[in-house]
């Protein structure tokens, strides 16, 4: 992640959220228990098409 991009998302996350770890910035365990949360969201189904998600997030952002 950009210097850039890391200050856009955590301006955007609310105060308790924050900003995620570059994948350089991960540990093996944190790599392997993102990898692994992600795999069984896909695998219930839980996703959405790409263009959906950056029109909502467009939208978001264009809205505040």
């Amino acid at each position: 992640m950009t210097e850039q991009t890391t200050n856009a998302v955590a301006h955007m996350a609310p105060e308790n959220i924050a900003a995620p770890k570059a994948y350089d910035e991960l540990t093996k365990e944190e790599f392997d228990a993102a990898m692994s949360v992600g795999l069984a969201q896909a695998r219930a189904g839980q996703s959405a098409p790409v263009d959906e998600v950056f029109d909502r997030l467009i939208g978001a952002l264009a809205n505040g």
